[in-house]
């Protein structure tokens, strides 16, 4: 079979007039087309329609951007022969003889081998592997940013709503929405664009794959890491070829250079931002000669923002596309497959896309179009079986899994003790330096600030020293490895940084408050973090968190934790409950169980007394006494808080008085008895016969006289405790209340915490006119009832 030939190309009328109009579109091309160092009459012959070599007609193209094919006269029939291009790209090869072809071939191989072990599986947060292949990217065309704005970041600060477009800091605007294996093929130089996780790097690994399997013409994909090399080597003068050099193997610089010249590498670049300054300029300073010099290659660079150094005029900028309902479904059920059978793997992703699609879910479908994000989700779902009920819960989750994976620092790179933190020193470095941030309003953060938080923070480990290096230097590198491991906070530009997410540093400053809550000590300064108490910066928090109703539900969730685990406080609050909803009063049940739970547990009323008169005066004062908390049931309903701040005996629900008295009467003063069947008669308070009637039985029980004297007091030491039992056997019987608890000290404790962290929320509840009121509703409902029920609720 005979060798293919490639002849010389020559434009055709149209296509002479589209490659005068790209030149005089774009002084750049113009530059572009004089640094290809061909004699001024070859470039003539180009433009006047006559044959040249196809080589430097495929280059001249693509500097203007256009497709040969469209440009090219292939009328004559001598042009056969010349490869055809698909999609874009043209197979090369010449001859399949040749010797420098046969080495091409092998070091293709080669590479093809490297890349399918390293790249060709991803491993995700549950430790399976998932084959990249699996994958669905979308890219859209991004605008470039003015000439002025890309290397002047603080002009483009004085123009961006960090509120409004957060995620898409630094990019310009969006166009097409096209196919990426579709949009890589079409387009010979792109920088794919997108903040920490969007998926830059898998994506490149994705073409490399796509390029191993044919899946995208025929060329040598190299996959540079610029994070692997060293320091001496990114600040070489050709530090592009010399990285090659190593990827390939080769031993002679020159040997790199044919290998560029005779073109058809796909060279894909990450980690810019992962390197030092120094290095990454040298090396987008690079890229601009290596890039015109070797055009006959295509290059894919990966970058989070279009700041640069020096810009790429010749490359299209692209940004990875959140993905859509079907590539969110291809995700979901490859996930799942890594550990399910075809059939269970097909329903857990039918349920998972179900809960994804009902609109209290909507949030969590908006967190799943990020491939990060939606990992983590996956994880979530298969770790509790269903989505998280908040976004609080998300972050809680998924926060804390991402921190607990661990990956091996970049073989250059100098660690430092972040990499030595266990979880809970993760969280609390995390955590100073977003409450000192979140603070100030700042979501982007200078370095200068930064680096003094750190060191405070450094300062409060034991034994601990940043050796020789300076305290820039260390901050850098620790912000550094907080990047690589995690991307929590991540480098925008040069000197100025930021969280993730707003969301990501809400949370860390709602995990700080819960992690340090304490009721007795609300208004206590939080000491060197911050100057405001721990009441001032959750009510800081409620007015500034974006999704305020998430995060009070998920305040509501950590609230119900605290007495979670005490099977005797949950019996408590089932009868809370009980009671609550079997008394007929006029008042919100939130409210009626907030006011049992605080008769239950705080029993300071003392009705002693020498006259029956002054029974009710007693009483008032008792029911209004600071010692008496019913601050939560006021707050939760007006009736109630009217009662208290009035006089409150005849304001008050007769059912409550009564419980109430009775309640109090069990626990030091039974032998008071006489005094409140005197004070029920004189109010009228409603008592139930069969009560009333068991009432005076233990009335006339009691001896006759001062309680004062001998008798008395002989038979009161003998018969009390007798006596007292069956008095409130009676009264649980007829009013279900009277219950002695023995709650030990820690329970007390417990309560306590509870139903102050309980008031917190009520007043955060009330006094934020931005909390839904569905959530309101949610909240009031599930408020002081037992975990048991509260999950009954969810189902």
């Amino acid at each position: 079979m005979a060798e293919p030939t490639q002849q010389a190309l020559k434009a055709s009328s149209t296509g002479i007039e589209q490659a005068k109009s790209a030149c005089l579109s774009s002084a750049s091309k113009i530059t572009q087309l004089r640094q290809l160092h061909v004699s001024r009459a070859t470039m003539q012959q180009f433009f006047t329609g006559q044959p040249i070599d196809p080589n430097l007609f495929h280059k001249i193209c693509r500097i203007l951007e256009l497709n040969w094919q469209d440009i090219a006269d292939l009328s004559d029939l001598h042009i056969k022969h010349i490869p055809e291009e698909t999609n874009g790209i043209p197979h090369p090869l010449p001859s399949v003889t040749s010797p420098f072809n046969r080495r091409w071939q092998e070091l293709k191989a080669q590479v093809q081998d490297s890349l399918q072990s390293q790249h060709e599986q991803i491993e995700l947060l549950n430790l399976q592997t998932l084959p990249i292949m699996d994958l669905e990217f979308d890219l859209y065309i991004v605008e470039k940013l003015a000439r002025d704005v890309s290397v002047n970041i603080n002009a483009y600060l004085k123009q961006f709503d960090p509120r409004e477009d957060f995620e898409r800091f630094g990019l310009g605007d969006r166009n097409e929405r096209l196919n990426a294996l579709e949009a890589a093929k079409k387009y010979p130089r792109l920088i794919v664009l997108g903040q920490p996780a969007a998926g830059k790097t898998t994506f490149l690994k994705y073409l490399a794959i796509a390029c191993c399997q044919n899946q995208y013409g025929e060329y040598i994909p190299i996959f540079l890491d610029l994070k692997v090399f060293s320091t001496e080597m990114l600040e070489d003068a050709n530090v592009l070829e010399l990285i090659i050099q190593e990827t390939l193997n080769l031993d002679h610089l020159e040997a790199v250079q044919e290998i560029l010249d005779y073109g058809h590498l796909l060279i894909l670049i990450d980690g810019l931002e992962g390197i030092p300054d120094t290095g990454r300029k040298n090396v987008q300073f690079q890229l601009r000669t290596f890039t015109q010099r070797y055009n006959s290659n295509r290059f894919v660079i990966a970058c989070r923002t279009q700041f640069t150094d020096y810009t790429l005029p010749t490359f299209r900028h692209v940004e990875i596309a959140d993905l859509n309902i079907s590539q969110i479904n291809a995700f979901v059920q490859a996930w799942f497959k890594a550990e399910l059978d075809t059939a269970a793997t097909r329903e857990i992703t039918q349920e998972f896309m179900a809960e994804l699609a009902l609109a209290e879910n909507h949030k969590f479908f908006l967190l799943a179009q990020k491939p990060q994000l939606l990992q983590i989700l996956c994880w979530i779902f298969q770790y509790l079986g269903r989505l998280p009920a908040t976004q609080f819960e998300f972050y809680e989750l998924g926060l804390t899994r991402i921190l607990e994976v661990a990956h091996p620092p970049s073989p250059h790179h100098q660690p430092t003790i972040y990499l030595q933190l266990d979880l809970a020193e993760r969280y609390r470095l995390l955590s100073y330096l977003a409450i000192l941030t979140f603070e100030k309003k700042e979501l982007f953060i200078q370095f200068k600030k930064l680096k003094s938080d750190i060191n405070i923070y450094l300062k409060t480990l034991p034994s601990f020293s940043i050796g020789q290096t300076t305290m820039a230097d260390y901050a850098k590198r620790l912000l550094s490895d907080i990047e690589m491991q995690h991307g929590i906070i991540f480098q925008r530009s040069p000197d100025l940084y930021s969280f993730a997410s707003p969301r990501i540093q809400e949370y860390l400053v709602g995990y700080y408050l819960l992690r340090n809550f304490d009721p007795n000590f609300l208004r206590k300064s939080l000491g060197t973090i911050t100057n405001k108490n721990w009441y001032e910066l959750f009510s800081y928090l409620t007015q500034r968190v974006y999704r305020l109703d998430d995060f009070l539900l998920h305040i509501k969730h950590k609230i119900d934790q605290i007495v979670a685990r005490d099977k005797k406080i949950q019996i408590f609050l089932s009868w809370v409950n009980q009671k609550a909803i079997l008394v007929k009063v006029p008042y919100k049940i939130a409210a009626v169980r907030a006011f049992y739970f605080s008769q239950a547990i705080d029993r300071i009323f003392d009705p002693r007394i020498s006259r029956p008169l002054d029974f009710s005066h007693a009483v008032n004062r008792a029911l209004k006494s600071s010692l008496h908390d019913w601050s939560l049931a006021c707050h939760l309903d007006r009736e109630l808080d009217y009662a208290f701040s009035h006089n409150v005996i005849d304001e008050l629900d007769p059912e409550f008085v009564l419980d109430l008295i009775l309640n109090c009467l069990l626990v030091t003063f039974a032998h008071d008895l006489s005094l409140f069947m005197t004070f029920a008669e004189d109010r009228k308070l409603a008592i139930e016969p069969e009560l009333k009637l068991a009432l005076h039985k233990f009335q006339n029980q009691l001896p006759k006289g001062d309680r004062g004297g001998v008798e008395y007091q002989q038979w009161w030491q003998a018969n009390s405790q007798i006596w007292i039992r069956n008095l409130r056997l009676v009264i649980i019987e007829h009013r279900n209340v009277g219950y002695d608890w023995q709650f030990n000290q820690e329970q007390q404790a417990l309560l306590r915490q509870y139903y102050n962290a309980n008031k917190l929320l009520v007043e955060c509840l009330y006094n934020n006119p931005r909390v839904a009121p569905q959530t309101v509703q949610e909240l009031e409902e599930t408020l002081l009832l037992p975990i048991s029920d509260i999950r009954s609720r969810q189902h």
